[in-house]
């Protein structure tokens, strides 16, 4: 989803580059859930921005400061907002309140999937903007209804039907090479990290370690991985699922090293019953399936070569309109 410089400027606050920069604000009580944090257009220009020692940093300032770094592009960004408007109006395009819902979540869960957690994000709406998550989706309503007519308005430009099949195939045909699918396997692994300063001693006894849970898993048949995985694995991001890696690896990718790759794809389904060592320490490794590389056929990619030939098409056209109506638009920008 493509979202406008103002939408994409509040989602990049949220980066973790924008964490490591941001201030930290006093927390505001919960806000409701239709609710949004204060905008500059709330208040007079005079009102103060912040106090430093008692002295006002005036809103004024803090406005003309940011048109100077970057109006000339975000008015640019709202002329092409108004344009988008006025062409859906007369096409006689509107935008449901559904329609924003669904594109709240969506942008939403984007930014909660970049943080992990909820918590963690409403940790860190907390600290930077003072926000709830309440704010945040409050503040993303208030502008998605742009993209989501800025999208309509591209989809009523090119339909499905234009994509003929001849230019699905010759597309095909031209990126073949990208439709080999490799080898892949599904595992699972419980991890004993090395040690930070490598002393032998200690790296011995991490691996004897390693051999121990190992031999605890086969003693139970297996039936204790996923137990062992949850209580000893060093491996945050896979312990809480039992040890299950939650995508499938494919062979040369080498996430856990070469030798961890190598022995799973030597190894048939089942406890591989040997510890395996990695550049980050002692695995112990369930292959839980393989699929075998083949070349993906077209009838396997239709699908999906349509839909991106349908998004070039619909993105292409739409810039060429959008050029043309700014080109003929009357603009009064006054002195700005």
């Amino acid at each position: 989803m493509r979202f406008l410089l103002p939408l994409a400027a509040t989602v990049a606050l949220f980066s973790p580059v924008a964490a490591q920069t941001a201030k930290g604000k006093p927390k505001r009580p919960a806000a409701a859930s239709n609710a949004g944090p204060d905008t500059p257009s709330k208040l007079p220009l005079t009102s103060p921005l912040v106090k430093v020692n008692g002295q006002a940093i005036p809103l004024s300032l803090y406005v003309d400061r940011l048109s100077l770094r970057y109006g000339p592009e975000l008015r640019e960004i709202l002329i092409e907002e108004q344009l988008i408007r006025q062409e859906c109006a007369r096409r006689k395009i509107s935008v449901t309140s559904q329609e924003i819902e669904a594109a709240v979540d969506r942008t939403f869960s984007a930014t909660v999937a970049n943080y992990g957690s909820e918590a963690q994000l409403a940790k860190e709406l907390s600290r930077s903007r003072g926000w709830t998550p309440a704010d945040y989706r409050a503040v993303i309503r208030s502008q998605v209804d742009i993209q989501v007519l800025r999208e309509k308005l591209a989809v009523s430009l090119v339909k499905p039907s234009e994509i003929k099949d001849t230019e699905v195939e010759a597309r095909y045909n031209e990126r073949k090479q990208s439709f080999v699918q490799p080898d892949m396997v599904r595992v699972s692994h419980i991890l004993v990290k090395k040690t930070a300063d490598g002393d032998p001693d200690k790296e011995k006894a991490q691996r004897a370690k390693a051999d121990d849970l190992l031999k605890k898993i086969i003693a139970a048949e297996g039936k204790n991985f996923e137990d062992l995985a949850r209580e000893k694995s060093d491996d945050s991001a896979t312990s809480i699922r039992g040890g299950r890696v939650p995508v499938d690896l494919a062979r040369g990718a080498h996430p856990f090293g070469g030798a961890f790759d190598a022995a799973v794809y030597a190894a048939p389904v089942g406890l591989i019953r040997q510890v395996i060592a990695g550049p980050d320490g002692y695995h112990i490794v369930r292959v839980d399936s393989k699929k075998e590389g083949r070349v993906l056929q077209l009838a396997d990619v239709k699908e999906q070569l349509v839909a991106s030939m349908l998004a070039e098409q619909r993105e292409r056209i739409l810039s060429e309109l959008l050029l043309k109506l700014r080109g003929s638009a009357k603009v009064d920008s006054g002195k700005f």
